[in-house]
């Protein structure tokens, strides 16, 4: 590979434009002009804007060149300014930005240094005209101006939060209100030519409410940075390259400019990708070659280069102890303010040093890592010796939203202040009475945050005080979970005890209730063998009794055999005697029937003759009663008769009275009246079938009478009738059905 003499990378990175950096400050102009009229109209300028949108770089290398450069009307070109940024100490930075060699003070390492910058401080501190004073003892030139650059002016109000945490309120309040007075007081007279510019997030122009008149001289005095075009921002990518005697191919500005978008917030992560992709080119490239897309990849893009950046320093620290020093350092450095708001923190080299509970050197030499040539990740700038009261900031809030590792760090800072913090204020209700000591889980927290974050009071002031107060609490509140834990082991060694000789018992019970088992089961068993051996015995007397029970039976056998062949004996002795006994009985007998025999023949001849004298008188009176029977079959048939001729008279009125009903035109009314009659007869033993034909006669009469045929015809069933649907038969109640369809009208079974 061919190398060629390095050139001067002309991209600063994260850190600000400087006044020596005019000439690489691209895309702004015409700005400057505008803060210079308002300045001049006003004597106080805010110059505002988003996160990352080039505040201070404007400032810094747009507007102070162009002062002194002499552009502002009426004012010539000799300026002296004091640049401070607010910290925790607004009063006391600015008495020492005042003191610097170029305004009104003397070589930094001289003994006098301190001094005045003491007794500016206290001049200061004496009322709303004190830079004013102050302006007046240094004894300027006519021609000359002072500027006062107050740059991240919102950190007034991170001091004023901080100072309320470390219950130092009044007097913050104090302090800030009067540090804002001297700027207003400045500004408001025309006896001495003093001039302030303020550089602040827009987020925070709210909390300039908390001042007085300050609202008011904002609205008349400020600038709000206006977002770079596509033109304006190609030109701040390829101008500081064509400065530095370099070439960018147009496809890496487009890419540039598409990976940037609108977001103002992306130009410092722009600037430090132009950065780096220039220090690789530089090392890569050959002659004449432009920067081109692949050198822009190979250090990560906008994406991933700052963040890895970041990560290859902390990753090239030599041990791990400097690496924990880092993260102590980045979270001195840091702040999470309300909505989640990234706040840097300036903070003292020696305070870190107590934070991090380490050597000076130790921190020097990690901070040097980190703000070396080509890295600004710290501030002051790498010229700048370090000492104990040297404020250390990070260059951009940007690395704060982009350092994925210092993201998570921020994180474990905010979660252990807010631990810390909770903590103090339970302490302090504690020592009021109005809390009781933490217990789990809270304390368990508390005292994992004490073991792994091991806090020290100078930490622990920058989020509440007391911290002796608040650890006191923390280990009297393990005392007492210690306490009560050794409590409950002791009842529960007490249980286990109780239990031991519960069980001990127990276990001597069951030891006996065994043996007393086992003897009864060893006895059971002999008690087994004796009932084995006794039925043995019993079952032998058993059999030996059924062997003499047989005997006995055989025995008895022969005896009844024996009484048998008596009794046979006897028997046939008895029979003999019988015998004879029937014999004579029979002779007797026989005698007896054969005079009864004599007697019955004689009675049963007259017995003969009497039964002949009977049958004679039946016979007789067998003829009298047949007799009778005829008579009264005469008289039941007149009887008969004379019903069914009453009958038939009664009848034939009936039907008399129908044919009258038919012949009135009350066909329908004759016909069920007809009807009825049919069914009557038809229910009547009496009625003779002659009646009955005679009257279902009429009945069809009624029914087929001319112009009356088809409305007689009856379909269905009625309460006692039904006709078929045709109209030529009818049912009765009793299922007897009339066939009107042939003349001779014929019944149906």
């Amino acid at each position: 590979m061919v190398q060629s003499s390095p050139r001067t990378n002309p991209f600063p990175g994260l850190r600000p434009f400087e006044l020596d950096e005019e000439h690489l400050f691209f895309g702004r102009e015409g700005q400057a002009d505008e803060l210079l009229t308002r300045l001049h109209r006003t004597r106080f300028l805010a110059v505002m804007g988003t996160s990352g949108s080039g505040k201070s770089s404007l400032v810094r290398a747009g507007l102070l060149p162009s002062l002194y450069s002499g552009l502002m009307r009426n004012a010539s070109s000799g300026w002296r300014v004091a640049i401070l940024r607010p910290g925790s100490a607004p009063m006391g930075n600015l008495s020492a930005a005042l003191n610097a060699p170029d305004v009104f003070g003397i070589d930094p390492a001289s003994r006098d240094a301190m001094i005045r910058t003491a007794l500016t401080e206290s001049t200061l501190r004496r009322g709303a005209l004190g830079l004013v004073e102050v302006t007046q003892q240094a004894r300027m030139e006519p021609h000359e101006n002072l500027l006062v650059v107050v740059d991240q002016f919102e950190e007034l109000f991170r001091f004023k939060a901080q100072a309320q945490a470390q219950a130092r309120r009044l007097e913050a309040e104090d302090e800030a209100a009067a540090f804002v007075k001297l700027l207003l007081g400045a500004v408001n007279q025309r006896s001495v030519p003093i001039f302030v510019v303020l550089t602040m997030r827009s987020d925070f122009l709210g909390d300039c409410a908390q001042f007085r008149d300050l609202p008011e001289t904002l609205n008349d005095s400020q600038y709000l940075i206006p977002r770079l075009t596509r033109e304006q921002l190609r030109s701040a990518i390829a101008g500081p390259v064509a400065v530095g005697g370099a070439t960018i191919t147009p496809r890496l500005v487009n890419r540039l400019l598409n990976d940037t978008g609108d977001n103002p917030d992306q130009l410092p992560i722009l600037q430090h990708a132009l950065m780096r992709t220039w220090d690789y080119w530089e090392d890569q490239r050959q002659p004449e070659q432009a920067i081109d897309i692949e050198h822009y990849e190979a250090i990560g893009g906008m994406a991933k280069a700052l963040s890895r950046h970041a990560n290859q320093i902390y990753a090239g620290l030599p041990d791990d102890p400097s690496r924990q020093i880092a993260k102590t350092l980045f979270r001195c450095l840091t702040d999470r303010g309300a909505a989640d708001r990234e706040i840097r923190r300036p903070t003292a080299l020696s305070e870190i040093c107590i934070v991090a509970d380490v050597s000076e050197p130790d921190v020097i030499a990690v901070i040097e890592q980190f703000r070396a040539s080509r890295r600004s990740f710290l501030m002051p700038p790498p010229q700048v010796p370090l000492g104990a009261s040297t404020m250390i900031d990070i260059s951009h809030e940007s690395l704060m939203r982009n350092w994925q590792r210092l993201k998570k760090w921020i994180d474990e800072e905010t979660q252990s202040a807010q631990i810390y913090k909770r903590l103090a204020d339970t302490a302090e209700l504690h020592e009021k009475g109005e809390a009781g000591y933490w217990r789990d889980p809270e304390l368990t927290i508390g005292l994992t945050w004490q073991r792994e974050q091991n806090p020290n009071s100078v930490w622990a002031e920058r989020y509440a005080p007391d911290f002796n107060r608040a650890i006191a609490f923390l280990e009297a509140s393990a005392a007492a979970r210690d306490a009560e834990v050794a409590e409950t082991e002791k009842a529960r060694r007490q249980k286990i005890n109780q239990l031991r000789t519960f069980l001990s018992v127990f276990i001597g019970l069951s030891l006996l209730s065994v043996g007393f088992a086992v003897f009864a089961l060893e006895q059971q068993k002999l008690a087994v063998k004796q009932t084995i051996l006794a039925e043995e015995r019993e079952k032998k007397a058993e059999e030996q009794t059924l062997i003499a029970q047989n005997e006995q039976s055989k025995a008895e056998a022969q005896r009844k055999i024996a009484q048998d062949k008596t009794k046979e004996a006897e028997k046939e002795k008895d029979a003999a005697d019988r015998a004879k006994d029937r014999e004579s009985r029979q002779r007797s007998i026989a005698e007896q029937a054969f005079a009864r025999a004599e007697r019955g023949e004689k009675e049963a001849i007259e017995q003969k003759r009497e039964a002949q004298k009977q049958a004679l008188v039946a016979n007789q009176e067998r003829e009298k009663a047949d007799e009778e029977r005829k008579k009264a079959d005469e008289a039941r048939e007149k009887a008969d008769e004379a019903t069914q001729l009453a009958l038939q008279e009664k009848t034939y009125v009936e039907l008399l009275g129908i044919e009258s009903q038919m012949t009135s035109g009350f066909y329908f009314q004759a016909m069920l009246d007809s009807m009825i009659k049919v069914q009557d007869f038809w229910a009547r033993s009496e009625a003779s079938q002659a009646m009955r034909i005679q009257a279902i006669s009429t009945l069809r009469e009624a029914i087929y009478q001319p112009g009356f045929k088809e409305r007689s015809k009856l379909i269905g069933p009625s309460s006692s009738l039904a006709f078929s649907p045709s109209g030529e038969s009818v049912v009765s109640g009793n299922n007897q059905a009339i066939d009107f369809g042939s003349p001779g009208m014929s019944m149906l079974k």
